[in-house]
């Protein structure tokens, strides 16, 4: 269950969830006694809630979001007794996703609502499976589209806390005049790729590693412009992340295998378990395709 203390009605609220796809919301003024307040059924929830208010991006406004623990979320109005949901399912991370379970904190001294996923990684010759998640910052941003009951979505914004994104320094870029950028010297093996989808051009690098016979193996990066799909392959396996056509940034990062990736500044985020990375160390980031005005920024953990 997730506690929380709700000022306005000054109440300890605790939601929980109880079977199928139902949610019970709890009172308590002394954290021992509770009572039910309010139970709801919330499509496809299902486990580890959480319920916390966030802003909304450019205004004063702000929702409540109900969360469930597939990453699905629910945006509408809470008082302390009652949570009304304003728009259908929306997803965190894209349907059937690796992360889980995730669970947020607030009461920061900047304010921020933050939370951390549980992956459902795989395991190589280790005694444990799964790891935790960059920690995220969260607000909503506002988008009249859609129809009926969702023509106003109010869209989930996960981005890098300051204290984690000024923990990367810029290593090189990557352009058609320097194809190559070394990045194994630190020894940390975690890194973050930088890019704009712009001029409707298509692209393509690799993340090169050391096989298991000492061979240079590469896991390549391809954006298509005229589908907006960005596609990871190695080998003969493919992955492919339907990020858009429009002009936007996108951020990859990388670390023991996993490898998230944002786009939209925040608005989509998809994490991915690569487990052929799991015990490797990338050796270079390597430009393979890419129009004149091609640049991909190239990070390292300082």
């Amino acid at each position: 269950p997730k506690v929380f203390y709700h000022e306005e009605s000054r109440a300890y609220i605790l939601v929980l969830y109880l079977d199928g796809h139902d949610f019970g919301i709890f009172r308590s003024e002394d954290l021992e006694e509770f009572q039910l307040s309010d139970r709801i059924a919330l499509e496809g929830g299902f486990e580890c809630p959480d319920l916390f208010r966030l802003p909304v991006d450019g205004s004063k406004e702000e929702k409540w979001v109900f969360w469930a623990g597939d990453g699905s979320y629910y945006a509408g109005n809470f008082d302390g007794y009652h949570f009304v949901q304003e728009q259908s399912r929306q997803y965190a991370y894209g349907a059937r996703a690796l992360p889980y379970a995730a669970q947020s904190w607030s009461g920061t001294q900047k304010g921020q609502v933050l939370n951390v996923a549980w992956l459902n990684s795989g395991t190589v010759d280790q005694q444990y499976t799964g790891v935790f998640s960059l920690p995220r910052q969260l607000s909503l941003v506002k988008r009249e589209e859609g129809e009926g009951n969702d023509k106003v979505l109010w869209h989930l914004k996960q981005t890098l806390p300051h204290e984690i994104a000024q923990a990367f320094q810029k290593k090189g870029v990557l352009s058609p005049e320097n194809t190559q950028i070394l990045v194994a010297e630190n020894g940390e093996g975690a890194g973050m790729l930088r890019f704009l989808t712009e001029g409707g051009e298509d692209f393509a690098f690799t993340l090169d590693f050391e096989g298991d016979g000492g061979e240079i193996r590469a896991l390549q990066f391809a954006y298509h412009a005229s589908t907006g799909n960005l596609i990871l392959q190695f080998g003969k396996t493919g992955k492919i992340e339907g990020v858009g056509k429009e002009r936007q940034p996108i951020e990859i990062l990388y670390d023991k295998g996993i490898v998230e990736i944002s786009t939209a500044e925040g608005e989509q985020l998809r994490i991915r378990d690569l487990i052929v990375l799991r015990e490797k160390e990338v050796q270079a980031v390597r430009l393979l395709k890419g129009a004149q005005n091609c640049r991909i920024q190239v990070d390292e953990i300082r």
